[in-house]
């Protein structure tokens, strides 16, 4: 077992661990510790399964959809850490950037455990923009990434949007060949100010 993360949610500290079988990632879990005076009560806020669990059991995960509102706070924190360690950025700038705009947060949780995300927001009337989006590394291959690409696409249809717009790098070849897949199309490229070159996609619904 290893600690991965620790962070703080009101008088809880949280602690984000991984359970390792034979060099491989078996389930990862979170244990909150009561920060009051003359307390200590450990918690486990993620269902740990057992170490012998059959590797080949179907896996059930939950996807939470969030609508122009932020979800509750250990929640959100989580998928903050998701997207630091997958992105290397601090991801404090998340919601200042949503707050003022129509947005929507996807998320992928299993057993408490958020184990994937999918953000965007409206940048123009009709027009949808798929911002982040990200899976952990140990739970990649399973559809997860398709399947918040799908909820966001029905969200966006159910909700009067046309088209959802993203933009890619050419590094990032998982997420562009995602994005053709699901329909979208490329429509040209620019220099990010970075002098990075990006690749503009967009998809009408």
């Amino acid at each position: 077992m290893s600690e991965t993360k620790q962070f703080e949610v009101g008088a809880f500290r949280l602690h984000r661990f991984r359970f390792e079988k034979d060099n491989k990632t078996v389930f990862p879990c979170t244990i909150a510790s009561h920060q009051g005076p003359g307390k200590r009560c450990d918690v486990i806020t993620g269902f740990i399964r057992s170490l012998w669990l059959d590797e080949t059991e179907e896996q059930i995960l939950e996807y939470q959809e969030y609508a122009h509102v932020f979800p509750e706070s250990q929640t959100y924190q989580a998928m903050c850490w998701l997207h630091e360690n997958i992105f290397q950025q601090d991801a404090s700038f998340l919601k200042q950037e949503l707050s003022s705009r129509p947005f929507l947060i996807l998320i992928a949780v299993d057993y408490d455990n958020v184990v994937g995300y999918k953000i965007g927001y409206q940048d123009r009337p009709r027009r949808f923009y798929s911002w982040f989006g990200g899976v952990d590394p140990t739970y990649r291959g399973r559809g997860i990434a398709s399947e918040l690409m799908r909820r966001q696409h029905l969200w966006c249809r159910q909700n009067g949007y046309q088209t959802v717009r993203t933009y890619t790098k050419n590094k990032w070849r998982d997420m562009l060949i995602l994005n053709l897949r699901h329909g979208f199309d490329v429509i040209g490229t620019y220099t990010d100010s970075q002098g990075e070159p990006k690749i503009i996609l967009e998809k009408r619904l």
